[in-house]
């Protein structure tokens, strides 16, 4: 039973590295420090083609990756991330944005999923 998951979990792996390599969005993606095959695959699936945006700062947004704004008179506060947009790839970006920010900061590779 263990081995034959091990091998069903391989070719899964496998079949994923392949579609991601073959996807030029994923591969481009991939190049990135920190985003592997689950990362890039995640962001493919949820915007498609990232060209339909107008600017880079539109996808942040799109993903629900911004912080939430709170102005009230001459303060203006950010608070916690805004939580709209797709939610089945909002945590895998922020992940790796965490494990991309780590890496920064120590120097490292970081993590690559």
């Amino acid at each position: 039973m263990g081995e034959d998951l091990r091998s069903h979990i391989l070719d899964l792996d496998r079949k994923m590295r392949t579609m991601a390599a073959s996807i030029p969005v994923c591969a481009r993606f991939q190049t990135i420090p920190g985003v592997g095959t689950i990362t890039a695959l995640s962001f493919y699936s949820a915007v498609g083609d990232p060209y339909r945006f107008r600017s880079n700062r539109d996808v942040g947004p799109y993903l629900g990756l911004t912080p939430n704004l709170y102005q009230s008179g001459a303060t203006a506060r950010r608070g916690r991330i805004s939580r709209y947009g797709n939610k089945r790839s909002r945590p895998s970006m922020w992940c790796r944005i965490g494990c991309g920010q780590r890496a920064a900061f120590s120097g490292g590779l970081g993590c690559n999923l």
